[in-house]
């Protein structure tokens, strides 16, 4: 296993996921570099980039190059109900960073469990289209497909929280496929592919809770 000597680079670094992501390689003492839309409150050894339009990368490709590069965008239909902005977010976003990682190590993208770009639903078509556009810009990207996922957030949501509640009270019901997964655990599971650069490329969320 490699140690993490290439400079990490997180979008979305202020989500569940991304937070994680920062805390746990700052631990682990790696240059640790988020891209942020605006100046974010995050660990001081972390060097934070500002892009206020993150979707056009391509203007700062150069700092991507022999990078680990992790994606965790995303945002909700509570926050986003316009569709055209959500899809801008959750599928344009994740589809030009991949675009601008060509010279990168390895690229790292958070998708979600039933993503199909198939799908009659809107938010797992979304997700479909995500996955399959940023293959087609990187091809040995890892995609990570979680399925609820549980842990404190800075921003509550109540729907969330109690759907939460209702996998936890009652998980010895729901299939292990779709039981919820701590952000941590997803956060991890990135870094130890960064670190190993493994042949398998797509991890579901009950691969990730049982490694």
């Amino acid at each position: 296993m490699q140690d993490l000597k290439n400079r990490q680079i997180i979008y979305g670094g202020t989500g569940a996921i991304g937070r994680e992501l920062i805390d746990e390689l700052v631990r682990l003492n790696a240059d640790v570099t988020a891209i942020v839309r605006r100046k974010s409150d995050l660990p001081k050894e972390v060097k934070q980039v500002i892009v206020e339009d993150q979707s056009d990368s391509s203007t700062y490709k150069e700092l991507l190059t022999d990078s680990d590069v992790y994606i965790c965008i995303g945002t909700t239909n509570a926050k986003t109900p316009d569709e055209e902005t959500y899809y801008r977010i959750d599928h344009d976003i994740p589809v030009s960073i991949a675009k601008a990682s060509s010279d990168a190590r390895s690229l790292h993208v958070v998708s979600a469990l039933g993503a199909n770009s198939n799908s009659r639903i809107f938010y797992n078509r979304t997700k479909g289209e995500m996955e399959r556009d940023v293959k087609n810009a990187f091809d040995d990207v890892y995609i990570y497909q979680p399925a609820l996922l549980l842990g404190d957030r800075d921003e509550k949501r109540a729907g969330e929280s109690f759907a939460k509640w209702l996998f936890t009270t009652l998980s010895f019901l729901v299939p292990s496929k779709y039981k919820g997964i701590h952000h941590k655990t997803v956060a991890l599971n990135m870094i130890q592919n960064a670190q190993a650069l493994p042949e398998k490329k797509r991890w579901l969320s009950q691969e990730m809770r049982e490694r």
